[in-house]
């Protein structure tokens, strides 16, 4: 049986062994200092004012939710939801005397419990991988964003991962097998023909790069030796090879 990686199976969190490994996997690529820096591109696409209320999809730990709390401040509202209670709870946890305008829900994305218009603006992060019928989650992320209102999706696109190593036919190997673990892998390349289809407007694509430069820093991020495991337990490639 292919071993799961934290990675690919945020669907399911609490029914996980070990579900405090999918916090810590949250913290490590939250950490990275690229990925703050799209996260604080994202904010500032949802055109966030004092007084707006904003809703994180998939929220996780809450990280997003509190800075953008902080953007809409005590006269706004910053609402975060997740299927996982697990989720929700380190998130509240975290949100403890913080005194920020913050609220987090335990709710699935394609049945978001919110009325039609409720928010300003509405995000979602490295949700859409996971979502076999993404569209109907982002149905639901516009019906409750009201209207002129701005709607962020960040996801990833797992094909484009590359790697520098010696054997390139190896390489590429292990790359389309551990790929192939995800329920959503283009997501990513899919965001732009999703929201076209939608049919929502004035449409902006913003390519970001992450780059892993160490080994120690690249295996908690895109858990290579699983990726090696599953290509071998895939006969992609031998033993030997992994």
């Amino acid at each position: 049986m292919t071993e799961k990686s934290v990675a690919t199976e945020f669907g399911s969190v609490d029914r996980a062994a070990r579900p405090e490994a999918f916090v810590k996997y949250l913290d490590t690529v939250t950490g990275l200092e690229a990925a703050q820096a799209y996260k604080q591109r994202s904010y500032e696409l949802l055109n966030l004012k004092p007084g707006h209320r904003v809703l994180d999809v998939g929220c996780g730990t809450g990280d997003d939710v509190r800075a953008m709390a902080k953007i809409v401040g005590l006269s706004g509202r910053a609402v975060g939801i997740d299927n996982s209670e697990v989720m929700i709870a380190e998130a509240k946890k975290r949100s403890l005397d913080l005194a920020l305008p913050v609220e987090f829900r335990t709710a699935t994305a394609s049945d978001l419990p919110f009325q039609n218009g409720s928010f300003d603006a509405t995000r979602s992060e490295l949700l859409f991988q996971h979502l076999a019928n993404p569209s109907k989650t982002l149905a639901e992320m516009i019906r409750v964003t009201r209207p002129g209102g701005r709607v962020g999706v960040l996801d990833p696109d797992w094909e484009t991962v590359v790697i520098d190593a010696l054997d390139r036919r190896v390489t590429r190997q292990i790359l389309s097998a551990s790929m192939d673990t995800h329920v959503n892998p283009w997501a990513g390349r899919q965001i732009f023909s999703l929201f076209h289809t939608a049919g929502l407007r004035e449409i902006e694509v913003l390519p970001a790069t992450v780059p892993l430069l160490n080994f120690s820093l690249a295996e908690p991020v895109l858990e290579l030796r699983k990726c090696v495991i599953n290509a071998v337990e895939k006969s992609a490639i031998t033993e030997k090879e992994g």
